[in-house]
């Protein structure tokens, strides 16, 4: 199977590659002229024949056009930033599973330090993502928008024909149950559980069952305060003795 790389545009019959591909085309893969190899626009697909290799430059020659099956939905992810190893590999599966657009979020709970350190990654991103494409042989490389907040990202897209909030529940239901259910309107309305805050939840019990109330009907908690005796009536007493 023949390797798939992506150019900037096709011009006639020639295309050119530029750059850090370039380079791994020429120094890693030893590519020599008349090998071939799949060609990607972002719109088309077609086998190139290698020309020229000189120093970042690879020049083709086009040749016939190659089927090419483009994905038939827009998917769309937002996606917390974790911790990059954790994230650059989820974006990396996500552009194998055909995510057309990516778009990494400020929420509440990232750290200050990976935030302030995004904007330095985006070009590392961009190649995760390019070289994936390249991998699950996809026609175009996902958009890797900037970082945004939840609440700016989430306004958007409010006029999306399908949104789904991915949750770590065991009972939430699964994608493909989502899917398979029909349109949104005909299904209910599928909302997170709240998490559970263990202090609201002991100050709404003290002030529903009062202290003084669960004393008295608790006749353990009653024998456990009964008075006890001193330690000077446990000693045993001296016994007079007959002179």
């Amino acid at each position: 199977m023949r390797r798939r790389f992506f150019v900037e545009q096709f011009t006639g019959n020639s295309a050119v590659i530029e750059g850090d591909t370039a380079h791994h085309l020429g120094r890693v893969l030893r590519a020599q002229q008349g090998q071939l190899y799949e060609l990607s626009d972002g719109e088309r697909v077609r086998l190139g024949r290698v020309e020229n290799v000189a120093g970042d430059r690879v020049d083709f020659a086009l040749l016939e056009e190659i089927p090419a099956h483009p994905p038939t939905i827009d998917l769309t992810l937002l996606l917390s930033i974790v911790k990059f190893d954790a994230f650059e590999w989820a974006i990396e599966k996500a552009t194998e599973l055909g995510v057309s657009t990516i778009v990494p979020l400020a929420a509440a709970r990232s750290e200050k330090g990976l935030l302030a350190a995004a904007g330095k990654r985006a070009e590392r991103w961009k190649k995760i993502l390019a070289e994936a494409s390249q991998q699950s042989r996809r026609v175009r490389v996902p958009v890797l928008q900037s970082v945004s907040r939840p609440a700016e990202a989430f306004a958007a897209r409010a006029t999306g024909p399908v949104k789904i909030l991915l949750s770590e529940r065991p009972d939430a239901p699964s994608l493909r149950q989502i899917l398979q259910a029909g349109p949104p309107a005909s299904r209910p309305r599928y909302r997170p559980r709240r998490r559970v805050d263990r202090h609201r939840v002991c100050r709404r019990a003290r002030l529903r069952f009062p202290r003084s109330l669960a004393r008295q009907t608790d006749s353990a908690h009653r024998n456990r305060y009964r008075r006890r005796p001193r330690l000077r009536q446990l000693r045993p007493r001296r016994m007079n003795r007959a002179p």
